[in-house]
């Protein structure tokens, strides 16, 4: 029986541990594109005189330097995940797919609800071309949140629920914000604070899951 506890007890550190790699990870994730993707919004903005003061055109300014930011989030984003995803299959010492369908549902959010922006924001009024995209960003956080709650065992991770909040209820007096260079900056500042409060939120947490074993 004493034995039949402490393989309990191992797995169960397992499962604590492997929570605690992917609370980290989306952490770092999150600071990653609370600084790059203000940044890239703030570059495609004042594209123009950038790429003046570059020496290029707008045309090659925009398909060089916002794509090259973005390839380097993506990098980060899939060696952080990639490397907690690693250490968590090693621990188990087997590959684990379990969380293949949920991977692919929480793409198709994200991408449907940016498309779904773009599309607001084309053929929507026009004070809803900035806020379309905080409120995708809000949306699909928050049902990521929902699946990722679906799926875990620890109570899902209730940063990607703040992010969502922050995007959500922060967005809203943009609405009704008549200039656009204030609104601009407003929604950029929304967005980087959102992302680093819950990444913060998850790196600072995150090693409540190493204690709670103990408990």
């Amino acid at each position: 029986m004493e034995e039949v506890e402490k393989v309990s007890k191992a797995l169960q550190l397992v499962e604590y541990y492997e929570s605690y790699l992917f609370r980290r990870a989306g952490g770092v994730v999150f600071i990653v594109w609370g600084i790059l993707g203000p940044l890239i919004g703030l570059l495609v903005l004042k594209s123009r005189s950038i790429a003046d003061i570059m020496g290029i055109s707008v045309n090659t300014f925009m398909w060089l330097v916002p794509p090259v930011i973005w390839l380097v989030g993506l990098a980060i984003t899939a060696y952080v995940i990639s490397s907690a995803s690693i250490i968590a299959s090693r621990m188990r010492k087997m590959p684990s797919r379990k969380h293949l369908l949920p991977t692919v549902v929480l793409f198709l959010i994200w991408v449907l609800s940016f498309i779904l922006a773009g599309v607001l924001s084309v053929l929507g009024p026009k004070q809803l071309i900035l806020v379309s995209w905080l409120w995708a960003g809000g949306g699909a956080s928050v049902l990521t949140y929902l699946v990722l709650r679906k799926i875990s065992d620890r109570g899902g991770y209730p940063e990607v629920l703040l992010v969502g909040l922050i995007l959500l209820i922060a967005s809203l007096p943009i609405v009704n914000v008549t200039n656009m260079a204030l609104a601009e900056t407003a929604a950029l500042v929304i967005c980087a604070i959102s992302f680093i409060v819950g990444g913060l939120y998850a790196i600072i947490t995150a090693s409540k899951h190493l204690t709670e074993v103990d408990k």
